[in-house]
Order: C-alpha cells, then structure tokens, then sequence
C-alpha cells in the first residue's frame, strides 16, 4: 500500500483579506514575503479571503510561530534555484508557493526545508537537524504512535486514529525504522523494507511536530554500465560552461549553480581537458592534461539527473632514483 503523502499540518499553507489597500498594492512578493517572516505578530488581513477559506488564519499564525521556535531569527530573503530563500539563524526555508493578487493579498503561501549549509548560522542550523532527526526517531519507533509528540493543532487537521492508522501502516508495509539521515532538503528514513522522506518540519517549543510532510523516497538509479558512466561524465566535463541542468533540485538546493560553475571552471583552468575516464575501483578515475581527479560517487536519479557526485583530485605520484635522494629531500621538510 502506498501512500504518497501525508500532512501533518505541513507548512504548505494555501489563502489572504482586507489590509491598507494603498500599502498592499505595492507590495512586491519577495516584500510580502519578508513581512510575513519578519513581523512579530502577522496580521488576517495580509491573506486573501480564499487563502483563510481554506485554511484557518489560527492555524496559519501557529505554524509560522513554530517556524522561529525551530529555526530561530528570520535573517534575509535570498535566492535558490530562481526561488526566494528564507534564512534564518538556524536553517532556511525554500519558498516554493508566495503568489498575490491585486491587492497585494497572499493567495498561496508554501514552504519546504531548505540547505543548512546557507543558514545565518550552520552549526546551529547542524544542531537543530540533529534534535529533528532524533525526534523522528521517536516518533517512528514508537508502537503504537506517540501522539504526545504531535502538537494538538496538528491533530485538528489529521485525527488520532487516522495517524495512529497510518504509521502503523507504514510499519506493517516497511517493517521497523532502521535509520534516520540528514538529507538534501529533510531526512531520509530508512526502514527494512524501503525508504521515506520527511520534510517541511516543524516544532513547537516544547519539541512536538506542528509541521510534517512524507512521501516514499523516489528510488536512485545506479548509471547502468561502466561505459554508460563513461560517456555522462565525458559529457559533463567537456561541456563548457557546464550544464547545471543535468543535476537534480535536491542537488542543487545543497550545492549553489555559482559554485559548481566555477569548480568545473578551476578543474579546467588548472588541469586542462578532459582526456579519458577509467574505472577506478567503485569509481572512475579522470585523467586531464595535466592531472587527474577521482569521482567516487556517482548516482542518477529516475530522471537521469545527477543525485549524487563525488571528486577529488588525485595526488601526484613522486619518485626518487636513490634512497639518499629521497632522504635528502625529507631532511629537507620543515619540522
């Protein structure tokens, strides 16, 4: 039995009303959006009539309020991926829906988790993955579900027995929780028998999830053949610029287009052309004109986009004609 979602009260907010009209009709989206995340009280008017249909302005106001409880101190808008970027102190949010109408009222409003790496302060933002990661732990390992862990407005949206319903499903299909890793945009969940993705998280203050979105992990797909591997990794590094398009989103939502532009544009200022690819072990080993890297990940997701990618260069190998020239030249080291 697969279910492809569940929400539980997940941050993906869907609504807006009346406000200062002359204020709201120049309200820009990424303005609109600053307000929202910046305010320490939102306001009913900033959504749409329809938004707050759909979706109740309480329940809007405390999944916002649970996003500075986890995250911290709304920062800065910024971008990825032609998206608008919420950094905060302890991580960041993607911004994947913030439409208005003409008034300047929110229509739709959605988030999913963002990089840590990009938070204002990612050692933060790396302890605050590692405390979900371990709720997720206990929320999955419990049996029966420990609703102690899940904010009661998140049980307004989905009801006890519905959820208690669902992980046990999820339990019965997968079998036991095995592990739980820190993901490109949320967690993998690995189980006996599959894997889950969880993302769009979020806590209250006393650590109960207000925020939660899970989905069955899209499987990878290993590159067919040594050759196959071969001719896409040619491919890529003899492309000039490189083609950030051949990567996946969750890719690039860790690693920014900027800086993969200007590693492949290093290699090659510094290495020259690509002139074969050999497998290496596991891997594969590039040889330039002037040295060589070794990539020892390398996974397409079912669209044929990288998922994985892996390098480093290797080392130059160094010789010596006589062991006293060697010698000399270790005499030679400071220290």
């Amino acid at each position: 039995m697969h279910r492809s979602l569940l929400t539980l009260t997940t941050i993906a907010l869907m609504a807006s009303t009346p406000a200062q009209a002359q204020t709201l009709q120049t309200l820009t989206q990424a303005k609109a959006i600053t307000r929202l995340l910046s305010a320490p009280e939102i306001k009913a008017e900033w959504f749409s009539p329809d938004f707050l249909a759909q979706v109740s302005f309480e329940t809007v106001a405390a999944q916002l309020q649970s996003v500075s409880t986890t995250y911290g101190k709304f920062i800065r808008l910024d971008t990825i991926q032609d998206r608008p970027l919420a950094i905060y102190e302890r991580g960041t949010l993607v911004i994947t829906a913030a439409s208005l109408d003409g008034q300047g009222k929110l229509t739709a409003f959605g988030t999913a988790t963002g990089p840590a790496s990009m938070a204002a302060d990612p050692a933060a933002a790396r302890g605050e993955q590692a405390k979900v990661a371990t709720l997720l732990e206990k929320l999955f390992r419990s049996d029966p579900l420990d609703l102690s862990l899940i904010n009661p407005s998140f049980l307004e949206q989905a009801s006890a027995e519905d959820l208690t319903t669902l992980f046990a499903s999820i339990r019965a299909e997968y079998g036991a929780l095995q592990d739980v890793q820190i993901a490109d945009g949320g967690y993998r969940l690995t189980f006996e028998k599959g894997q889950w993705d969880a993302t769009s998280i979020s806590l209250d203050g006393q650590g109960r999830f207000t925020g939660l979105l899970l989905r069955p992990a899209e499987p990878e797909a290993a590159v067919g053949s040594s050759d196959e591997a071969a001719l896409q990794l040619t491919s890529l590094f003899k492309t000039d610029p490189v083609d950030v398009s051949r990567f996946s989103p969750e890719f690039l939502a860790e690693a920014k287009t900027d800086d993969i532009r200007a590693l492949f544009a290093s290699i090659r200022a510094q290495f020259g052309t690509l002139q074969k690819v050999d497998p290496q072990g596991a891997g594969w080993r590039l040889t330039f004109e002037k040295g060589a890297w070794d990539v020892t990940s390398f996974k397409v997701d079912v669209q044929g986009r990288i998922s994985s990618f892996f390098l480093r260069p290797v080392p130059p190998e160094v010789s010596y004609k006589t062991l006293a020239e060697a010698r000399a030249v270790f005499a030679a080291l400071p220290g």
